[in-house]
């Protein structure tokens, strides 16, 4: 769930009751302190007579100093004058009972409570479930007409030992997955993209933003970590990759990472080891073993047609996990055979950005030799008979450009391949492009037309990278963007 999803949802939970709750699960570092400032500051905004509580951090004795903090900031807000009974209020339902006859409010309000509680020991869940619980009953009794109460709960605590705890009071559980309870795994693409432009000192086109966001999984902490390892001035992909791992092995918080996984059960960390060594599980639903690993920010779960999927969250998570397995528990003779150098990174936007690129520097190339050789072919000739001519060694003989773009063409209709999406020219390589537009250079005695043929020859080996999935650097992409401005420029005189 993204900022902007979260927010829709808290308007439509404010608009629909006059109290409610909503609860975000997730592990350490993953954004939530940031998340719940960005509601403190854009709420009021969006919401007419919003006031915004917290956020407040509480600890293990958190119920007294909730209550304690929002009592205080009512006096601060001007909302009250007399002394609160602090002692007298030992939960919140008592709280916002005293509160709603003793705020001085003269028209409609909104009150909007923010709540960070920090790590949760799953064998002292008490406190915790009577809070939510409290919370929760405010629901089913406040009818205020002139305040109406919204709690946001976000932290890390054991859902399936808290399903257990209330299953053994049998008192109603206090929230329900995908309508008030979500697991946080990390922060949107456009936070981090922001995230990372605040640490970068310099200018750079390439997408540094998408490329944390994917190797991290949205995990803030764990990008900082990232970026933390990179010298100044140094900031490229090569040295995002190695840092990726030094943060991964040694960085803080991969430590309280670690730390903090080393504390699940055992049934949940041997599916760990069974997730290193075959990368995705077939799963239809979350056992509670599994539910932790979500919850604890280690995978994710995906669908591909019919079939549900489990995996790692992202290649730094991995990285933790193989890089740590003594300290999980989890390590033996099988799983230290696995080299992880040997792995390929699960990281494929600078791949896909300059796919991208490629695609659109063909495709002006192509368009732009198409109308040119047009205008210069005679009526009823197809324009590549006769260019480009090679000898083809398989045939003993000259063939044009005209044939083998044919031949493929052939090949792919063959194969079954829908060539009616495509002209011809689709079906020439780069090599044979580069050919046409050095010819076209040389014809109309274009010095910016045969460097575009350069150009465009050089960019085989790229391309041929890029369709094996082959990881390149930004130095290739920097090379393509100013293609790019090239092509644009050459082609336009």
């Amino acid at each position: 769930m993204e900022n902007h999803e979260l927010i829709r949802h808290i308007t439509r939970l404010v608009d629909s009751y006059h109290a409610s709750t909503l609860f975000l699960n997730g592990p350490p570092g993953a954004g939530k302190s940031y998340l719940l400032e960005t509601l403190a500051r854009d709420l009021p905004s969006i919401i007419q007579r919003c006031f915004v509580l917290g956020p407040y951090q509480i600890g293990k004795n958190g119920t007294n100093e909730l209550i304690r903090r929002i009592l205080t900031d009512c006096v601060e807000a001007g909302y009250l004058t007399a002394d609160p009974p602090v002692n007298n209020l030992c939960d919140l339902v008592q709280t916002w009972k005293w509160l709603d006859e003793n705020l001085m409010i003269s028209m409609k309000q909104t009150l909007i409570v923010l709540v960070g509680i920090g790590n949760w020991d799953p064998e002292n869940m008490e406190e915790l479930c009577n809070l939510f619980s409290s919370a929760r009953t405010l629901e089913g009794i406040w009818n205020s007409t002139g305040i109406r109460i919204h709690h946001l709960f976000s932290g890390t605590w054991d859902h399936p030992s808290m399903e257990r705890f209330y299953d053994g009071i049998n008192i109603s559980f206090p929230y329900a997955v995908g309508h008030n309870y979500y697991v946080w795994q990390g922060i949107s693409l456009g936070d981090m993209t922001t995230l990372v432009s605040d640490h970068i000192c310099r200018d750079t086109r390439i997408p540094f933003g998408n490329i944390l966001y994917e190797l991290t999984g949205g995990h803030p902490g764990a990008a900082l970590d990232i970026i933390g390892q990179i010298p100044a001035n140094e900031f490229r992909f090569s040295t995002l990759l190695s840092a990726t791992r030094q943060a991964a092995f040694v960085g803080s918080m991969s430590q309280e990472l670690i730390h903090f996984w080393s504390q699940l059960p055992m049934e949940s960390r041997k599916i760990l080891k069974k997730m290193l060594l075959h990368r995705h599980i077939a799963e239809t639903t979350l056992s509670p073993e599994m539910e932790r690993l979500y919850i604890a920010g280690i995978i994710r779960k995906y669908q591909i047609g019919k079939e549900w999927y489990l995996d790692f969250l992202s290649w730094y998570v991995e990285l933790v996990i193989h890089l740590h397995t003594d300290q999980l528990g989890i390590t033996d003779e099988t799983i230290q055979k696995v080299d992880i150098d040997e792995l390929m990174p699960r990281v494929s936007i600078i791949c896909i950005e300059a796919f991208r690129l490629i695609n659109e520097i063909e495709n002006l190339t192509r368009n732009f030799i198409s109308i040119h050789l047009c205008l210069q072919s005679e009526a009823g000739f197809h324009y590549l008979i006769g260019r480009s001519q090679k000898f083809n060694s398989e045939k003993g003989r000259e063939e044009d450009a005209y044939e083998r773009a044919a031949d493929f063409q052939n090949r792919s209709s063959d194969r079954g391949l829908p060539v009616e999406l495509n002209p011809l020219i689709a079906y020439l390589s780069t090599r044979d492009l580069a050919n046409l537009m050095e010819e076209l250079g040389a014809k109309m005695q274009s010095t910016e037309w045969l460097r575009i043929a350069q150009a465009i020859r050089t960019l085989s080996d790229v391309r041929d990278a890029v369709m094996h999935n082959q990881l390149i650097d930004d130095t290739e992409l920097d090379k393509l963007y100013q293609l790019q401005g090239d092509v644009y420029a050459a082609l336009s005189k």
